[in-house]
């Protein structure tokens, strides 16, 4: 990953919503070497992004859990967890 790749990365976790124009104006690139590096980043498994709903317009809290548990325990604590109301 070089300079041009670690400023695309940095944008995006800034604004995961980021256009390539405005990561592009950023980086100090064009806007197509913003697409071409974004795609071979996400086809290498370098990187990948997910957005998620802005909850605090609506007034919730978002919350990020990280969860340990023995291996065996995993397809429970998923399944458990995907069964609550309250969980995304």
């Amino acid at each position: 990953m070089d300079r041009t790749d670690r400023r695309i990365v940095q944008c995006l976790l800034r604004d995961g919503r980021a256009s390539f124009r405005r990561i592009a104006e950023v980086a100090e690139v064009s806007e197509q070497t913003v697409a071409r590096r974004y795609r071979a980043l996400v086809a290498d498994g370098a990187v990948r992004v997910r957005a998620l709903p802005r909850h605090a317009l609506l007034g919730d809290r978002t919350w990020f859990v990280r969860v340990r548990c023995r291996p065996d325990a995993t397809d429970a604590l998923a399944d458990a967890l995907a069964a609550r109301e309250d969980t995304a």
